[in-house]
């Protein structure tokens, strides 16, 4: 597995030395089963490009953690995402189609692995789970964002520009992915996800 993080690993409780160093990442030292990437850009392109990356190098099960603003009155430190809502106008598929990846139209139906989820996540009273919401820009949500937001049909956890990126581009090649995103800068993750099983 590849965990694809925007925090940085200290601030996560993992402690690796770095193995690589690209222009808009940083690959960790693989632990065990899993090889830690943190992006030094936060834009879908480098969720992409990086995704990208593994998966020509035979990986297909990837844990996208992310920041973001909590909504609601969810009291969590952190939040396992189920689904999301893109409101941003941006897609990190858009342009031509490079169809050793997948098909230009695919099926993103279970975005989030919930199978993988079971595998991946622990249970921890900080911790929620829920839908995220993708918004043009977080400083000051539309009306529209704001409308979704309060629909009655999905229960939205928080808002990020961080993780669906990431996600579109595995299910586009038909690799598996969960997702955690966090709503303070640091935050222990081997509170919530078993690093010895992934």
């Amino acid at each position: 597995m590849v965990i694809i993080s925007s925090i940085k690993p200290d601030n996560l409780g993992i402690r690796n030395k770095i193995k690589y160093k690209y222009d808009n990442y940083i690959v960790y030292q693989e632990q065990k089963s899993f090889a830690f990437v943190h992006l030094l850009e936060r834009n879908p392109l480098e969720w992409k490009n990086s995704v990208r990356d593994f998966l020509d190098n035979g990986h297909n099960s990837f844990l996208f953690i992310g920041k973001g603003q909590k909504v609601g009155k969810n009291s969590s430190k952190a939040c396992i995402v189920e689904g999301h809502v893109n409101l941003s106008g941006k897609n990190p598929l858009v342009g031509k189609n490079i169809d050793k990846y997948g098909p230009r139209f695919f099926d993103v139906t279970n975005l989030y692995s919930k199978k993988l989820a079971k595998e991946v996540f622990k249970k921890d009273s900080e911790v929620s789970s829920g839908n995220i919401l993708i918004p043009n820009r977080m400083e000051k949500l539309t009306d529209l964002e704001n409308k979704v937001l309060n629909l009655k049909d999905l229960d939205f956890a928080g808002i990020t520009q961080d993780i669906y990126a990431g996600a579109l581009t595995a299910k586009h090649a038909k690799a598996n992915s969960v997702a955690l995103l966090l709503f303070q800068d640091e935050y222990n993750i081997t509170n919530v996800i078993d690093l010895n099983k992934i």
